[in-house]
């Protein structure tokens, strides 16, 4: 879905009402993406989910000079790839928070 919605020449008619800057828009839409992908349980370590992220960030891009009424901005491609960073660090970030499980043999000893 979001690669149509990217790809197609008047984004707006098919998600009316959008309303926020463009540039946020492209922030916002691949932080939420780099969330997915760090949630997928892809089994490289995150640098590679990174690269791979931000390879469809830029190629999605790039193809948008071949869609009328759309052109290709450098700046949209950063936005791109730093929603993905933001969106992959998040949930590096909330992993490392959350508390860790006890042991089963810890938990039998407390009386859990």
């Amino acid at each position: 879905m979001l690669t149509f919605l990217l790809l197609i020449p008047n984004p707006a008619k098919f998600v009316p009402g959008i309303t926020i800057k463009d540039i946020l828009a492209h922030f916002l839409t691949f932080t939420f993406l780099g969330i997915l992908f760090a949630l997928s349980g892809y089994a490289a370590p995150r640098r590679y989910l990174w690269i791979l992220a931000s390879f469809y960030a830029i190629i999605v891009e790039l193809l948008q000079h071949f869609v009328p009424n759309r052109s290709v901005q450098l700046l949209d491609a950063c936005m791109n790839v730093s929603g993905l960073l933001v969106g992959i660090l998040f949930v590096a970030a909330f992993r490392c928070l959350r508390p860790k499980t006890l042991p089963k043999k810890a938990e039998a000893e407390s009386g859990a």
